[in-house]
């Protein structure tokens, strides 16, 4: 599921409301966030403003991955596959169950090393 306010495409009717808040609240985090790699790099405090001005233009993209079995485990399917995030930010919840355990799961990240 994939919440953009002014969506053509149709989101259940019940998520309407809380994806809405939900949607308002991560824009207040993103604010934060980018006065905090603001200050990190140096930069006046309202740099990244300019790069969601006059309107934020992000998405919100609510993804649900359910334990999996052994057997699903030792598989190669992929729940989500491989992609490019949209924008430069990536909040993840991880697993309470998963902290600290040696092969635990978790986002895997291919980085650019040419």
């Amino acid at each position: 599921f994939i919440f953009k306010p002014a969506s053509p495409a149709a989101a259940p009717v019940c998520l309407d409301k809380p994806a809405s808040a939900y949607h308002s609240e991560l824009l207040r985090v993103l604010g934060c966030l980018h006065q905090l790699t603001a200050a990190a790099l140096s930069l006046p405090a309202d740099y990244f403003e300019r790069f969601y001005s006059p309107h934020a233009e992000v998405s919100l993209r609510l993804a649900y991955y359910p334990a999996l079995s052994a057997s699903e485990q030792a598989s190669s399917a992929v729940r989500y596959g491989e992609h490019t995030d949209y924008t430069g930010f990536t909040l993840l919840s991880q697993d309470e169950s998963d902290l600290g355990e040696d092969g635990a799961g978790g986002l895997q990240a291919e980085l650019d090393t040419s």
